[in-house]
């Protein structure tokens, strides 16, 4: 199961008209006897979704087909022990993901031709969601998370500490490593003679290969990125990584005896400050464009405009229609609910704009006439 990124989003907003497609979401537990009634809902939730199939013409071995890697995750007792706050989950006949949502999610199930994201806007665009690197000689960590806290990411192929690279035989002065067959990933370090500062040189291996475990681990994603440890760690990973999306900012202090709860308390105000920022930019913007042709607020026009892939970045106000709620489970047939005709049509023009390359950003308080705005490309 992955963290979900907004490349994941394009790609799966770019499936329409392929035949079923059911989307579920629905609020968890990280552990606990929890996480026992968080799978019951699924179950539930997939039951609801199957009647929606039958009752739409398929065929019982091809909802079977469908629903299948959701009911095997129902019975995945070690998936359920590592939730975060939310589980969104996209399956259709080509299709098969889950994700971990740092997020709360209403508890929820559409059917139709295509994938709904509006419960996920707020993650997408509140710009809220950013990642933690913790860096020492000692310890590597990587945390994601938003407004609410920070988690832990598996790092399998990421050294956690020098000594995992390099190991200085005791008694040997002035050593310099070289890497010989054996070891880990196939290499094993001696030590011989001649080094000017041979800890500084096996450090830098280390943020080397740290680097190089990260970057699978970091494909794809567009998320902020702070750096937490000494100065000079930092400085130094700063020069190694090809991550665009790292912050000037930084903790500048060892972490290794930190929580996440106290790594969240001093990142926090520096992606709150960046969120604000970047919001009240985009605000500036739509209101200083209106009229000239750049930019609306009129829904018709935006959505017409989402539609011919012409917005650069769609404005919302975090009041609009909400898809469901955390204790009611909902179902929503795509096209044909009037109930939720208003957050359908959010959903089409988020996801086309998604899909076309643009950006979605959440505000509070927008004060948007219909509580929705776009920028233009032309």
């Amino acid at each position: 199961m992955e963290l979900l990124t907004r490349n994941d989003v394009a790609e799966l907003a770019r499936v329409e008209g392929t035949g079923a497609c059911v989307s579920v979401f629905l609020p968890t537990h990280r552990r606990g006897g929890d996480t026992a009634a968080d799978a019951l809902m699924l179950k539930n939730l997939l039951s609801r979704a199957e009647d929606a199939l039958v009752a739409e013409g398929l065929r019982r071995p091809e909802i079977e087909e469908l629903l299948r890697p959701a009911r095997e995750l129902q019975d995945d007792a070690l998936a359920w022990s590592r939730m975060s706050e939310g589980l969104a989950l996209f399956l259709s006949t080509d299709e098969a993901r889950a994700y971990r949502v740092p997020r709360t999610l209403p508890t929820a199930v559409t059917v139709g031709d295509r994938f709904v994201f509006a419960p996920l806007l707020r993650l997408l665009g509140g710009r809220e969601h950013y990642l933690v690197l913790t860096l020492s000689q000692d310890q590597v960590r990587l945390l994601h998370g938003g407004r609410h806290g920070l988690e832990q990411v598996e790092l399998p192929d990421v050294p956690s500490s020098v000594e995992e690279v390099v190991s200085v035989p005791a008694g040997r002065p002035s050593p310099v490593a070289r890497a010989l067959v054996g070891g880990r990933r196939g290499r094993a370090v001696f030590f011989g003679h001649g080094a000017s500062d041979p800890r500084e040189d096996a450090v830098q291996r280390f943020l080397r290969e740290v680097e190089a475990g990260l970057k699978d681990v970091l494909r794809d994603r567009d998320l902020p990125l702070v750096l937490a440890g000494l100065p000079h760690t930092v400085a130094a990973f700063r020069e190694l990584t090809s991550y665009p999306h790292v912050l000037e900012k930084t903790v500048d202090r060892h972490c290794d005896d930190l929580s996440d709860h106290e790594l969240h308390e001093l990142t926090w105000p520096i992606i709150s400050g960046l969120r604000d920022r970047r919001r009240a930019a985009a605000l500036s913007r739509l209101r200083e464009l209106v009229g000239t042709g750049l930019a609306t607020t009129d829904p018709a026009a935006v959505e017409r405009a989402a539609r011919s892939g012409r917005v650069a970045e769609l404005v919302v106000d975090e009041a609009v229609p909400r898809w469901g709620s955390i204790t009611d489970p909902t179902l929503v047939h795509l096209g044909t609910d009037t109930e939720w005709a208003d957050a359908e049509l959010l959903d089409l023009t988020a996801r086309a704009t998604l899909a076309a390359g643009g950006e979605v950003t959440v505000v509070e308080d927008a004060g948007l006439p219909a509580g929705i705005g776009a920028l233009l490309r032309y």
